[in-house]
């Protein structure tokens, strides 16, 4: 469980759980007076909504620092909410669940330590109780190889690894399997134009591993396929992985629609999780949740806005822009053009 953060006032500082992998936080701060009764909400310049970088330099210990400034804020006021983080949608569920105690749920096998048994009597055991004979047969498989590594002295994992171990090397299997069966070639999808006197605006976000950073590409166009105004910016790696940065990718949409003025449009992604996020009316407890949040609270400044989903071949521009953002540092915004470089891409794949 990890609380995410919206305001920032429920939550104190350095006694409760709110940055991914990090817990406790007591021993890292630099200013003993600030860890007593500190809240989140102390670090957040309430203002811009951002996170008052000096303000948390100054306080915690630098590596700790880059971690909170990691993490994506929302830029309306929401409540804090702590959050599932072991299933996509934020939200427990029998199955995470049952995933975490995995490492334990073939504990009914140790009463079968003094019987005589073979190895189909187990596995008749494992499925008689509901269980993956999957997951039992590769952990059986590293406890055996583990056993006979440390046997004949050879290097081998710890016990308490073993389950994950396992647990990958399954998972590893199973997608190779899948990518094994013969797939059917989706048609190539082209970008729409859409109805008179609307415009779409396409976005899109890109992963810069290297540098420990993003880049967000927006477009807008016409309902000639026109250029109305195109932007690229580039961010820190914000913490919660590419759905993250997707949602907030699709806020700078939305902004963007406010700000120009643009008050009739259609705002579309390649990203069917956070396509999905945005038309669902459920609230959303993920990672990115309080960011979708921020687009539906936005876009309600708007005359009218939908949202739509398209294929990578259908958001060519956007994904382009995304990618250039990586020297676009911090934003770059074109007005009725897009950069030369990419300019060419504006007229490919598009339905007349």
């Amino acid at each position: 469980m990890l609380w995410r953060i919206g305001d920032g006032s429920r939550v104190h500082v350095f006694h409760e759980k709110w940055i991914p992998g990090v817990f406790p936080l007591k021993e890292t701060a630099q200013n003993q007076e600030f860890v007593d009764d500190s809240k989140v909400s102390s670090l957040i310049d309430m203002e811009t909504r951002e996170w008052n970088r000096q303000l948390i330099d100054q306080l915690i210990s630098p590596w700790l620092a880059q971690r909170i400034k990691a993490i994506p804020l929302c830029q309306t006021l929401q409540e804090d909410c702590i959050v599932w983080r072991q299933s996509k949608d934020g939200n427990y569920s029998v199955k995470t669940g049952y995933q975490i105690s995995w490492g334990s749920e073939f504990n009914g096998l140790r009463n079968l330590q003094n019987r005589s048994c073979s190895v189909m009597d187990l596995m008749c055991r494992v499925r008689n109780e509901g269980k993956s004979v999957e997951q039992f047969s590769v952990l059986a498989w590293f406890i055996w190889c583990r056993k006979n590594k440390s046997h004949f002295k050879e290097p081998c994992l710890s016990p308490e690894k073993l389950f994950e171990a396992a647990a990958k090397a399954l998972a590893e299997f199973q997608v190779k399997k899948a990518e094994s069966l013969p797939k059917q070639n989706p048609a190539i999808q082209k970008w729409h134009p859409p109805q008179t006197d609307t415009y779409k605006i396409n976005y899109d976000g890109a992963v810069f591993t290297k540098s420990n950073e993003a880049g967000i590409g927006v477009v807008v166009r016409n309902e000639k396929g026109e250029v109305m105004a195109s932007l690229a910016e580039k961010i820190g790696m914000p913490v919660g992985g590419v759905e993250v940065i997707e949602a907030m990718a699709a806020r700078k949409a939305i902004l963007l629609a406010v700000e120009l003025g643009f008050h009739q449009c259609i705002i579309e992604g390649d990203s069917e999780i956070v396509f999905k996020a945005l038309t669902e009316g459920v609230s959303n407890h993920s990672s990115f949740g309080h960011i979708i949040k921020d687009c539906k609270s936005i876009m309600a400044s708007l005359r009218s806005c939908s949202f739509s989903h398209v294929r990578r071949q259908g958001n060519g521009v956007a994904h382009a822009l995304a990618k250039r953002a990586k020297n676009s540092y911090p934003l770059l915004v074109w007005m009725e053009a897009v950069p030369p470089d990419i300019s060419f891409l504006v007229h490919i794949g598009v339905i007349p």
